[in-house]
């Protein structure tokens, strides 16, 4: 147990829920928790408690990336391939590079998305006994997906009773969330990225499998009826939406549901337009998903549509994620709860994404203000990750 008591005292501070940041604030830490938050001059802590001076800099809630992996190597062939690799030490290696990233960007909470073998259930064992340096993580186990569909094992989940028996295993396992892979991949070859991979007696049951034991369902689509289909049946998150129209967009919004969009992976010139190099099929199908983000997200903004963010193996882009929703038509602000409280409420986390008494002392200042310019946010100054500071990826 970490019993260190620290005063935070930046130039601004925004909480993750409000529009603005306030000025002269500070943040009392005690131990893992946030123990008092208020105008600096009037904080009450223990004598000898450490301060921690930030001029210039802006403390925001530590960011919380809802959608990546851990063992995908995105400069190898076929990588999502990876997730299921047999070279466990080679995984578990690349795992330690990836959270490195993520942690140095100030990524405190990590969705996995995906890994064979139960590999996603023993790193978030290790990062939590501090084997290894990286953010807290949320797994999912296996992806659940049909033999035919995307991100497929040798063998896939087939069928009502293939479903309930691989959301069973996740969950036995000790999955937090459930995947579901529902459409194929915008740079991938089989079933199309507006194809529908289960029908909805399928996608039920895994909701019903799910709510067994009070967890949620997060479902992997880029467009088309597997949306609709989803939303009705309960799924909480769709993941991706690439191609989303104005069907897709009303059909979440009135059920309620949350978009986890990875546009660093569709944007950023690292991401697909990299590794589809000299693939021009897939470079044309990529260009039409920007021009469809382009158009909906706006429109799924005003509409109301809980937009939250993921990098998809871009490990330590989320900050660029942030810009990305921005340029696509969010406000500031609106872009950095994405990262923080409404990722946090979209997760159904009421301890992270906020700056407030109770919450994890997760935590992470940066140069400049984001709320002014999101590209603040690559400029990482502290990360602080249950209340323990991490500086070169070394805690202290």
């Amino acid at each position: 147990m970490n019993g260190r008591v620290s005063v935070l005292v930046p130039a601004l501070l925004f909480d993750g829920a409000g529009e603005g940041a306030r000025e002269g604030w500070g943040v009392v830490v005690e131990g893992e928790r946030i123990a008092g938050v208020g105008p600096a001059r009037s904080l009450a802590a223990p004598a000898g408690a450490e301060r921690i001076e930030l001029p210039g800099h802006t403390l925001i809630p530590g960011l919380i990336d809802l959608h990546n992996y851990l063992s995908v190597d995105p400069d190898q062939a076929n990588p999502l391939a990876q997730i299921y690799g047999a070279d466990m030490a080679r995984r578990a290696w690349v795992a330690a590079r990836n959270l490195r990233k993520d942690l140095r960007s100030g990524v405190t909470t990590l969705r996995v998305m995906g890994e064979g073998q139960g590999f996603d259930f023993a790193v978030r064992d290790a990062v939590a006994a501090g084997l290894v340096a990286g953010p807290n993580l949320v797994p999912t186990g296996h992806p659940i997906t049909p033999t035919h569909g995307h991100q497929a094992p040798r063998e896939g989940y087939d069928g009502v009773e293939g479903v309930r028996r691989g959301v069973r295993q996740n969950l036995k396992a000790g999955a937090e969330w459930i995947k579901l892979v529902l459409t194929g991949g915008v740079n991938a070859v089989g079933l199309g990225p507006r194809d529908c991979a289960y029908s909805r007696d399928e996608i039920a049951v895994a909701v019903e499998e799910a709510a067994r034991m009070r967890r949620k369902v997060a479902a992997a689509a880029h467009g088309g009826p597997a949306v609709a289909l989803a939303m009705e049946a309960g799924v909480a998150m769709i993941e991706h939406g690439a191609l989303f129209g104005r069907e897709e967009v009303e059909a979440m919004v009135r059920h309620g549901g949350a978009l986890v969009l990875t546009p660093s992976r569709f944007f950023h010139p690292g991401g697909i337009e990299r590794s589809a190099a000299g693939a021009p099929a897939i470079l044309a199908s990529l260009e039409r998903a920007r021009e469809r983000m382009r158009a909906f997200v706006p429109e799924a903004l005003r509409a109301g549509l809980k937009i939250v963010l993921g990098t998809d193996n871009m490990h330590g882009y989320l900050p660029d994620d942030v810009r990305y929703l921005a340029e696509l038509g969010a406000s500031p602000a609106t872009a950095l709860r994405a990262a923080t409280g409404l990722a946090a409420e979209a997760l159904g986390r009421e301890d992270i994404g906020r700056i407030a008494a109770g919450c994890r002392a997760d935590l992470v200042a940066v140069k400049g203000n984001p709320l002014a310019d999101v590209s603040a946010l690559r400029e990482v100054g502290l990360v602080m990750k249950g209340g323990r500071r991490f500086e070169r990826l070394s805690a202290e």
